[in-house]
């Protein structure tokens, strides 16, 4: 369970500084491989709770 904490936070923290680095057109094309990577992030963490 915590390594799921953990990568959220690492998660959180990468979407934060590809932010800050990138200028708001990089940003505008960067959003969808960011949706995908939480939504991934999202399923592992359901199919972690519901098999446990």
């Amino acid at each position: 369970m915590w390594d799921w904490i953990a990568g959220l936070i690492w998660l959180i923290g990468m979407v934060a500084v590809a932010g800050a680095a990138l200028g708001p057109d990089e940003r505008e094309n960067f959003m969808p491989l960011m949706r995908l990577a939480v939504l991934l992030y999202l399923l592992g963490l359901i199919s972690m709770l519901s098999g446990s």
